[in-house]
């Protein structure tokens, strides 16, 4: 029980306050919507949902959870410095949550943990200068500045089990208990105080809900190291309760609405591929499409009014082991190199959908009986909706751990 003692208080360890971070793409629908994987993963591209791993579980396929050899804990964090054309510099640490894994028969292996869903996090300041016409005509110019916070997230527990139903065929389920709050804040100061009034408009909402995620893997389809897996996420449901307030020039009283909307989680699936050449390379890829499920045709940021589009990701990533079997750690080290393009799940009025492409590397290192320490890095370009929208440059550190126990051994999951 040493080792698994040990592994919760790293939990812990590895479990920092939040400090300041932004993203302007972060202020619209939900946030930044999180991409479940590993730091190996993310060493490889972010193309984990067939990587075969003894080790550790898979966050984006349960139909994985039943290849860990021994009962664990893993955690980890990620780290990230963003820089954006609206200028400055942010730098935020987050807890990446944690999962407790366990076998719990030759064939099944069980898991529950928590994950990130979604990050909203933001804070800029933004000149307008707007001109309006009539007939053709310049009529009036209309200048302000609109100033927007906004800071939360949604997070989610999931308990779900892996089952091998032959040495070929796998499949598993999870269930994820979604909740979280996010607080926005949008102002306008007008230049001409007199002609318009300043406003603000502060919003509160709280989410809960369940997701259900169905995975598969395939084993051996033209080679026998082949693997063909596969997830499903469906929204079962999602409800967010807006508490928002108005306020009209300085002297106004602030007036405030409660509603509660029923719209949905993204449908998720997606199809990934990976095999090995002999022990000491193994090659992944995967994509993946995100199809919003919502009635609101209509999502307020900050800079405008946007809507639900489908989003797409694509990822694929090489791992190196020169002897996995060695004495010698340093040939026991793997190393992981990948690239990775995904276009968000929001668009303008004129189909316009963001996009951000990522460069990314790895290294594992193993340790002990059945322990890894996992690093990745890597460095990410986002575009807007236009060449006029904001461009940010992301660059990302995830660390991770996984400790396992040996009490059983020889147990349950030799039965």
């Amino acid at each position: 029980m040493r080792r698994l003692t040990s592994g919760i208080i790293l939990v812990l360890l590895l479990a920092p306050a939040a400090i300041s971070g932004q993203s302007v793409y972060s202020s619209i629908g939900m946030g930044d919507l999180s991409i479940h994987q590993t730091q190996r993963s993310a060493g490889m591209g972010l193309s984990g949902m067939s990587l075969p791993d003894q080790r550790a579980i898979s966050l984006s396929n349960p139909a994985l959870w039943h290849e860990a050899e021994f009962a664990g804990i893993a955690t980890g964090i990620d780290s990230y410095i963003k820089s954006s054309s609206l200028g400055g510099q942010s730098g935020t640490f987050s807890f990446q949550g944690f999962n407790f894994h366990l076998p719990v028969a030759r064939s099944v292996g069980v898991a529950l943990g928590f994950a990130p869903y979604s990050q909203v996090n933001y804070n800029f300041l933004r000149r307008i200068n707007d001109r309006i016409f009539t007939d053709g005509t310049l009529a009036d110019s209309l200048s302000y500045t609109v100033e927007a916070e906004g800071s939360g997230g949604v997070g989610g527990s999931f308990l779900g089990f892996g089952w091998a139903l032959s040495d070929r065929i796998a499949i598993g389920t999870a269930v994820s208990f979604l909740l979280g709050q996010t607080d926005t804040r949008k102002s306008l100061t007008f230049e001409y105080p007199d002609d318009y009034r300043d406003r603000t408009i502060s919003q509160r909402s709280n989410v809960y809900g369940q997701n259900l995620v169905v995975g598969g893997r395939y084993k051996g389809l033209l080679r026998e190291s082949d693997n063909i897996g596969f997830r499903i996420e469906v929204p079962l449901r999602l409800k967010v309760e807006n508490r928002t307030g108005y306020s009209f020039g300085v002297s106004a009283p602030e007036t405030e609405t409660t509603t509660e909307t029923g719209y949905l989680w993204p449908l998720q699936y997606g199809v990934s591929y990976s095999t090995t050449f002999g022990e000491t390379l193994l090659l992944a890829g995967e994509g993946l499409i995100w199809q919003p499920q919502t009635d609101l045709p209509t999502l307020s940021g900050p800079a405008g009014n946007y809507s639900y589009s489908d989003g797409f990701r694509f990822g694929a990533g090489v791992e190196y082991q020169k002897n996995p079997t060695s004495f010698d750690w340093w040939e026991r080290l793997e190393w992981r190199t990948g690239v990775h393009w995904k276009q968000l799940a929001i668009s303008d009025h004129a189909g316009n959908q963001p996009a951000e492409y990522s460069l990314h590397g790895g290294l594992g290192i193993p340790f002990g009986r059945g322990n890894r320490l996992d690093f990745a890095v890597s460095y990410g370009h986002r575009i807007g909706f236009t060449s006029s929208d904001p461009v940010e440059d992301i660059f990302h550190l995830r660390v991770g751990i996984t400790v396992n126990e040996l009490w059983f051994d020889g147990g349950i999951r030799n039965n």
